[in-house]
């Protein structure tokens, strides 16, 4: 293999000599978090002494050759278990948080006597565990067994409304692209001049007709009417995470919208239905949707401004909540039941 048991021991033995040298920086420069002796010389710990040159020049080191070196063969080897992004990331977090840390303690000398040189530590590793939990949880959701595994977990353990709501949404944006399509097609026919509800998002010049993966399957293929995620017989050709207008713009590349295109006329009442049962303002809503976001929806179909990306903020805080606060006793569960979220 590429990146055999030498290569592994070389990255685990660099963090080591990076901590070290890190230690030493603290050693010579923190009044705060010192372990030097009086005895020290200041020949030593100065500017220009070996005591502050000898850990910079292991750090340069670390992220000018071991780092990239390492960085290559990590793209090279088979991404088998999905890590290699994980580990490239933490990598270049890594060659980051390293130089931020060495400026830290070098340039910053005012903003050292209210913070410890150990922030950028701290910093580097909360950024490197929420990036790693975030891309399981992403993994997760492109799922459609794992996904629909979670929120069901979600619903009974946390008596969480983030499922529901993530539900209605993924059944709202299917309902969208339905009407387009419908519109598209309508549009291929000579002579068409009513093209029904819903035309103020339509191509008017499309002539392209839809992917084949965007094809309505007959009704029989529809998922189960309990299934969270599969209301819809579009459903399953549809990514949970992204948007409405991200939906559209991708999967319907022929379609001209924009970020004004506004909501088609049929789906007006399901989008009102949504918003009326997730995103009303009053003091009994459990979601956890802040209000501020909950307020622009509001605001926006009162002015009669309803875009296709009206509903992402919502849709994205949803998405955070279920990764902040409920992914992680997903991942804990599923270690009790002797599985991993990374399958």
């Amino acid at each position: 293999p590429i990146v055999g048991p030498r290569a592994l021991l070389l990255l685990l033995a660099s963090a080591g000599i990076l901590f070290g040298a890190m230690a030493l920086v603290i050693s010579a420069r923190s009044d705060v978090y010192s372990l030097s002796k009086p005895q020290w010389q200041p020949s030593c710990t100065g500017h220009g002494g070996w005591a502050i040159w000898l850990p910079y020049g292991i750090v340069i080191a670390h992220v000018a050759l071991v780092f990239p070196v390492l960085e290559v063969a990590m793209v090279m080897i088979h991404n088998r278990h999905s890590v290699r992004a994980d580990i490239l990331a933490c990598m270049v977090l890594s060659q980051m948080a390293t130089v931020a840390y060495v400026i830290w303690t070098t340039l910053l000398g005012g903003l050292r006597d209210y913070l410890s040189e150990l922030f950028v530590v701290w910093v580097a590793a909360l950024a490197t565990n929420i990036s790693s939990l975030r891309t399981e949880f992403n993994q997760v959701m492109e799922d459609r067994t794992r996904s629909e595994e979670f929120l069901a977990f979600s619903t009974r353990f946390y008596r969480s409304e983030l499922p529901s709501f993530l539900s209605d949404y993924h059944l709202l944006k299917c309902k969208v692209l339905e009407v387009l399509m419908e519109n598209q097609q309508q549009q291929q026919v000579p002579g068409a001049a009513d093209h029904g509800p819903g035309t103020e998002c339509s191509n008017t010049g499309a002539e392209v007709p839809a992917p084949q993966c965007m094809q309505r399957p007959p009704a029989s293929t529809a998922a189960k009417s309990g299934d969270l995620l599969n209301r819809h017989p579009l459903a399953a050709d549809v990514p949970v995470t992204i948007g409405i207008f991200e939906a559209v713009a991708t999967l319907l590349p022929h379609v001209a919208v924009d970020k004004k295109t506004q909501f088609p006329g049929a789906v007006k009442s399901a989008f009102s239905a949504f918003v009326h049962a997730h995103l009303a303002c009053g003091p009994n809503s459990t979601l956890g949707i802040p209000a501020e976001i909950a307020s622009e929806v509001q605001a926006a179909v009162e002015q009669s401004n309803v875009v296709l990306s009206v509903l992402d903020r919502a849709k994205d805080e949803a998405l955070l909540l279920l990764c902040t606060n409920e992914f992680l006793g997903y991942c804990r569960w599923l270690e009790t039941q002797g599985c991993s979220a990374r399958q």
